[in-house]
Order: C-alpha cells, then sequence, then structure tokens
C-alpha cells in the first residue's frame, strides 16, 4: 500500500506542475517517491509501479483528449504510461548492478524515453516534463543550447539527487558518490540561472528596422458552428473575422492572422469568399495569413495556411506536414478500412514541404528585404525538430495557429500555448500564438507571453484581437544550428552505461571458463 500510495504522489506532483494549475515546482520532487519505490523493489513491480504514476500522471494531463474520444484518451494514457514504466525499469537495473547514484543514470534514461515518445508511432511529445518550466524565464534560456530535452535532464538529476542523499542517510548506500549528483545539479541551476539572466539584460536591439506589426484575431467560434457552416452559408463566420480585422486597422498592421481553419472549406470555385478576402487585404494594403481547409485540383483535402498579399495575390501556402494521426488522418487505412467510419475529424493529405512564407513590410517594395517567417498548424508546434527545420530554412518569426475548442474549458489550451514559449527559446525566434477560442498572445525571443486576447477576466472562449511589434534578428541558437545534440551525449552515455551492466553480468561466467 504505501508504494502504490508513493505512485499516485509521483504522478499527481509530475501532473500540477503543468498548466493549468502550474505549480511548477512540484516537477523538481515529483519522482523522488518514485525513486524510493525503485530502489526497495523487484524488476516486475518496478514494472507496475512505474506504470502506475504514469497512468496517474497522463490522465491528469491529458484527460482532456475524452472531450473527442474517450476511448482514444484511454488508450493513449496505456500507451503513453508504457514509457514511464520503461523509464522505472531501465534506471532500476542500471541502479541495482552498477552501484551508481542514480543521479548518473536517472536523467540519461528519462531524455532517451522522452525522445521516443516524441518520435515513435509519428511522436506525441506533450507535457515532456521540461515543459513544466515555461514560466521560469531565465532558467529555460539554456534550452538555446540544450532544447526541452535538457530541462527534462536537469529536473529528473535534481529529484534523482535528493532520492541519492536520502537513501544515504537512510541505508548508508552510496557512500561519497552520493555528492556528486547535488553538486552537479547546483553547478547547473546555478549557471543556468546566469546564463539566462545575462541573456535578458544583454538583449541585444539588432532588429530589422522597427520591426514588423502585427495583428491576430480570436473569433471565439466553436467547432460545432463551424460544422454547420460548411453545409450552410459560410459568409456569416467569414464576416465575423473581416469585423473582428477592421478593429485592427488603427494600428496599421502589416499583416494580420486568423487561426486554423479560420475558412473551413475553399477550393477553386469558392469564388465568393476568394473575392472577398483579396478585397480586404487590397482595400487596406496589408497581408493576411489565414488557416483553410482546403480542397485541392486533385480532390484532395489540406489543412493550410494561405498569404493573402496587398495586390491580392494567393501565391504563398503551406500545407500541415505532421498531421494528427486517427484525428487528420487514419494510419494503415488500406490495412484498416473501417477506421475510416470512426475518425472523429476527417482525413486530409499530408503537405510535402518545409514551407517559408515571406512577405515586404507596407511600402518596402525590396524584394532583397522580403521577410521570411514559418507558419506551423494545430500541434506541429509541439515537435522541436519541425519547428527548428523552418528557422534553419530562413525563418525569422513563427506562427503557430491552432483550434482548441474541441477539448473545451479544459487546461489543453494553456498546455499547448506553453509549448510555444520553449520553441520560441530553443530559437530565439519570436512565436505568435493564435488559436480559434484561445489563448492567443505573443512571445519574444526569450519566451515572455505578452498581449493575450481577454476579456479582463478569461483568455479562452472569448471573442477580441490583439496588437504587437514584432522584433526580430538573424542570430541562430547553437540549438537551431546541431539540433539534439544534447539527446545525443545521453544517449552515448547511457551506452556506456549498458556496455558496463553487459560486463559486470557477464563477469562471473567469465570466470568459469577454462583456461
Amino acid at each position: 500500500m504505501r508504494n502504490l500510495l508513493l505512485s499516485f504522489i509521483s504522478g499527481i506532483l509530475l501532473a500540477i506542475s503543468f498548466p493549468k494549475i502550474d505549480f511548477e515546482y512540484g516537477a523538481w520532487i515529483a519522482l523522488v517517491p518514485l525513486f524510493l519505490i525503485l530502489a526497495n523493489v523487484d524488476l516486475k513491480r518496478t514494472f507496475a509501479f512505474s506504470y502506475i504514476t504514469g497512468v496517474v500522471f497522463f490522465t491528469l494531463t491529458i484527460y482532456w483528449i475524452s472531450a473527442v474520444s474517450t476511448l482514444g484518451m484511454v488508450l493513449l494514457v496505456l500507451y503513453l504510461s508504457l514509457y514511464i514504466a520503461l523509464f522505472g525499469v531501465i534506471a532500476s537495473c542500471l541502479f541495482r548492478k552498477l552501484k551508481l547514484p542514480l543521479a548518473l543514470i536517472a536523467p540519461p534514461v528519462w531524455v532517451l524515453c522522452e525522445f521516443a515518445r516524441a518520435h515513435f508511432l509519428t511522436g506525441f511529445p506533450w507535457v515532456l516534463l521540461g515543459y513544466s518550466q515555461y514560466g521560469q524565464i531565465a532558467l529555460i534560456q539554456s534550452a538555446s543550447f540544450i532544447s526541452v530535452y535538457g530541462m527534462s535532464c536537469l529536473i529528473v538529476l535534481i529529484n534523482a539527487s535528493i532520492a541519492d542523499v536520502w537513501l544515504f542517510f537512510k541505508n548508508k548506500r552510496g557512500g561519497w558518490m552520493v555528492l556528486i549528483g547535488p553538486s552537479v545539479s547546483i553547478v547547473a541551476v546555478t549557471g543556468f540561472l546566469i546564463y539566462g539572466n545575462i541573456c535578458i539584460k544583454a538583449e541585444k536591439r539588432e532588429y530589422v528596422e522597427e520591426g514588423i506589426k502585427v495583428g491576430i484575431i480570436q473569433p471565439n467560434i466553436t467547432h460545432e458552428e463551424k460544422a454547420e457552416d460548411i453545409y450552410g452559408t459560410r459568409e456569416r463566420v467569414l464576416n465575423i473575422y473581416l469585423n473582428l480585422s477592421e478593429e485592427l486597422l488603427k494600428f496599421n498592421p502589416d499583416i494580420i492572422i486568423w487561426p486554423e481553419t479560420a475558412l473551413t472549406y475553399m477550393d477553386n470555385y469558392d469564388e465568393k469568399s476568394i473575392v472577398k478576402l483579396k478585397n480586404f487585404a487590397k482595400h487596406n494594403n496589408l497581408h493576411l495569413l489565414t488557416g483553410i481547409c482546403y480542397r485541392s485540383t486533385s480532390s484532395e483535402f489540406y489543412n493550410s495556411v494561405f498569404l493573402v498579399e496587398p495586390e491580392g495575390a494567393m501565391r504563398q501556402r503551406y500545407d500541415k506536414t505532421h498531421l494528427v494521426p486517427f484525428g487528420e488522418y487514419i494510419p494503415l487505412k488500406s490495412l484498416l478500412p473501417f477506421l475510416s467510419k470512426v475518425v472523429p475529424i476527417g482525413d486530409f493529405a499530408h503537405g510535402k514541404e518545409y514551407t517559408v512564407l515571406n512577405f515586404c513590410k507596407k511600402n518596402k517594395l525590396d524584394l532583397d528585404r522580403r521577410i521570411k517567417f514559418a507558419c506551423t498548424i494545430c500541434f506541429e508546434n509541439i515537435f522541436p525538430d519541425l519547428t527548428r527545420q523552418f528557422v534553419k530554412n530562413g525563418a525569422r518569426f513563427l506562427v503557430n495557429v491552432t483550434n482548441d475548442s474541441w477539448f473545451g474549458r479544459s487546461s489543453a489550451p494553456y498546455q499547448h500555448m506553453s509549448m510555444s514559449v520553449f520553441r520560441a527559446v530553443e530559437n530565439h525566434t519570436p512565436v505568435i500564438f493564435n488559436a480559434n477560442t484561445g489563448i492567443s498572445c505573443f512571445i519574444d525571443e526569450h519566451g515572455r507571453i505578452s498581449n493575450k486576447v481577454n476579456n479582463g477576466r478569461d483568455v479562452i472562449f472569448v471573442s477580441g484581437t490583439s496588437f504587437s511589434d514584432v522584433y526580430f534578428n538573424g542570430e541562430k541558437t547553437f540549438y537551431t544550428e546541431y539540433g539534439n545534440l544534447f539527446v545525443i551525449f545521453n544517449i552515448i552515455w547511457l551506452v556506456i552505461l549498458t556496455g558496463i551492466y553487459i560486463f559486470v553480468k557477464i563477469t562471473p561466467y567469465l570466470c568459469i571458463l577454462p583456461t
């Protein structure tokens, strides 16, 4: 019963570290109860108790998926919890056999499990442990070197160090090596904070001219209303966007941004909507970026964004490349055709390119000074590698358009927005986060959130606009240039530990071999 209680405590502390509760300090001790279990039970029970921690953690953080599919939520929780169980088993094996402190073992194992979760079966890197610290601006500046995985590693290091000290005083286990974890933790946290404060205080203003003027729209149109709009008139929804956009004209914006699938359906024959879009951009001499559910001439549907230019051209388009499995496309459709009847949203085609869009500021027609930017759609912003590729391809700022209305008044919109903070810091690139029902805001290159659309009381399911000057520069971070070298370092260290484990395991057998 004690171990079961400790498993629940770890899962709960992990969960409350994330939005909407945002008790980020809980993350720094959340794994200690689980580590105390791992040090005292066999591998079968280690798997079981670690799995329970995972189930509690993911149930409390992604419960909102049940708004779309309860079965889907349950299956996803059961699947994601396997990574926590895998972490527990690997860490426990190495800890027992090598007699090393948890601080030398647990962090790389956790990083490997998170990295695997972010990539295996298309990946689902939601609520990675590092994301819990999105509000600790000075601390997370080092993500420009080590990404969100590095922050996860630091948190696990501190948890493991606390557990090592606890086990030393209780069981006299570890000897002088127990000091390694606390020492490295103190140095790392101190170094991160010093570096972060230096970055923020020495903030460079080597920006492009005076920046760009950006307006965003949060229309607060539910997905049920959008579904009705497909089969009825689309004019009402379009007029909501146009009327809100009119409110932004007093700021003389260079570009106005509408969220994901602002227009739920458009093809080459939807002339009325196209003409309205073009006329608005022409009349006000601005660029308009809008999400559109688009049907191509080959009758394939894409979740896309279009950039409408001041002269009315719609030459630039980005089609979403990383679709939501079982939400926007059906994996193994040819083998499992019955799934097409249970998919809750639709079946879209994958985009094929990491398209970087570009535009000129108002009255700045020098083609050599076109401003490049990239737009991710829906949950694409939760993938560090994808965003990094856009910045490496020349994007000076990032936009994420999304529609989180599917999940109601849950923690989903808050969790989703918080992950964009790390995309900004990792690449030192401003992020404009624009959601249909919230949260819509601006995030600068240091991860500071500002100018949320709100009604004075709430930021989700409210209608409104926001405006900001967005500044950016051409510098590329270590992470942008070199990617996941920190993850590779952790994998190498884990391979070394595994090699030592194997050697220790087979040494008794080598001793009895005939000479």
